[in-house]
C-alpha cells in the first residue's frame, strides 16, 4: 500500500514522522 499522505500532506507526514521518532525514543527509555 503506498504512502499517499507524503504525497498529500507533506507537512503532516512530518509531523507523524517526528511523533514516531519521539514515540520510539521515549520507548527505548
Amino acid at each position: 500500500m503506498p504512502d499517499t499522505t507524503v504525497t498529500v500532506r507533506p507537512d503532516l507526514a512530518a509531523e507523524l514522522d517526528k511523533l514516531a521518532a519521539s514515540t520510539e525514543h521515549s520507548r527505548a527509555e
